[in-house]
């Protein structure tokens, strides 16, 4: 048995993955900080970004209603969902996890990063010569979304929130229905997953269509009308408060890049990546497609997953039949494991992988290993 990190080093390819919006930011952010050399690259990147955003601290200000701390420099860290903190607050998570492996990771370097939804700023942040110049443009992408968020009237409203996630529905069936009540996939997760950005009140209405053609769907089947199996749709409004990839965030595109034009971020690409946040509908599982392809190693390969959190329920799906290996390192724990300890046991099962046989494999193979606390790694 060979370490997973060992197999990184000695040229295994690998994909470095970054989750996005509805994530435990705050909670993987708090626990980084514990550790003083991540608190302490992490507080200068803080500063540098704020510098940097002076021509416009006092816009941003005014929307947040006082300034932005999310490390606690200043007080109690922010903790709120709202894209003006969530999404610094994420791309802050997701480059102390960077930093809490970079060690470890010397001389692996990954075929390819991705990331979803606004996880393509980590992917920026961590090649870039100027990351403080990243964090700014976050703050900046964040800022924009929710003063838009507010003047359009899509902020949320309780558990209704801006984004439903929506599963078991094929994608052909799913976009004629949303195409009859005047709304688009906003991210494609995978062919039968997807998320639906919109004003809160119009996807509450969405949930009850789909709950209705649902019911019809059943009674059909019943009546032996029609066969297969009936539509069973499971529906979750996301924890945000943004309607990230959709037009309604027109406008913040257009805030973020005249106040993106008034700083001296260093970010080239600063306009695509802000379109790619808020407006631009996101395919991941073509994203995830491309990323396997480049690993040029039929059966093998990993994807390290650094979150926060775990997309290993997207990610599985997406790698079904691959043979790819999924390694969850979007907690502290599961890193420290994934460094120290976790060993990868020869594969033994052939054929098709999938999600549903992958988590029977868990059981059959991982149990003890799972039972000390090993990270959640997949085939």
């Amino acid at each position: 048995m060979s370490p997973v990190i060992d197999e990184l080093r000695s040229s295994s390819p690998w994909v470095l993955q970054f989750a996005g919006q509805s994530s435990p930011w705050r909670r993987e952010l708090n626990e980084l900080l514990e550790d003083p050399r991540v608190l302490a690259s992490l507080t200068a990147l803080d500063v540098q970004a704020e510098e940097l955003l002076a021509p416009v601290l006092p816009e941003l200000t005014v929307i947040g209603a006082g300034r932005l701390d999310l490390l606690g420099r200043r007080g109690p860290a922010a903790n709120t969902s709202a894209a003006i903190a969530s999404v610094p607050g994420v791309l802050l998570a997701q480059y102390g996890a960077y930093l809490d492996v970079e060690d470890a990771l010397a001389g692996a370097e990954p075929t390819a990063v991705i990331g979803h939804s606004q996880g393509i700023l980590a992917a920026a942040m961590i090649s870039s010569e100027k990351p403080a110049g990243v964090l700014a443009l976050a703050r900046i992408i964040g800022a924009a979304a929710t003063r838009v968020t507010r003047e359009v009237g899509a902020s949320r409203v309780g558990e209704t929130t801006p984004m439903l996630s929506i599963r078991g529905v094929p994608r052909p069936v799913l976009a004629d229905i949303l195409a009859a009540e005047g709304l688009e996939i906003a991210i494609a997760n995978s062919h039968t997953s997807a998320v639906v950005s919109g004003i809160p009140a119009r996807l509450a209405a969405l949930v009850e269509t789909l709950e209705q053609r649902a019911a019809a769907s059943r009674q059909e089947r019943e009546a032996k009308r029609t066969g297969g199996a009936p539509l069973a749709p499971i529906c979750e409004f996301l924890d945000v408060d943004t309607p990230f990839h959709s037009q309604l965030l027109a406008d913040a595109l257009r805030i973020a890049d005249e106040w993106i034009s008034r700083c001296d971020l260093g970010v080239a690409n600063a306009h695509e990546l802000a379109s790619a946040v808020l407006i631009d509908p996101l395919a991941w599982d073509d994203e995830v497609a491309v990323a396997v392809a480049k690993l040029e190693t039929p059966g093998g390969g990993y994807v390290i997953d650094l979150g926060p959190g775990s997309l290993q329920r997207l990610t599985l799906e997406n790698l079904a039949g691959s043979g790819v290996t999924y390694v969850d390192a979007g907690t502290a724990p599961a890193r420290d494991q994934l460094v120290r300890e976790w060993r990868v046991p020869p594969p033994r099962r052939t054929g098709p992988i999938t999600p549903r046989n992958c988590a029977r494999w868990e059981d059959e193979r991982f149990s003890t290993l799972r039972s000390r606390g090993s990270p959640a790694v997949r085939r």
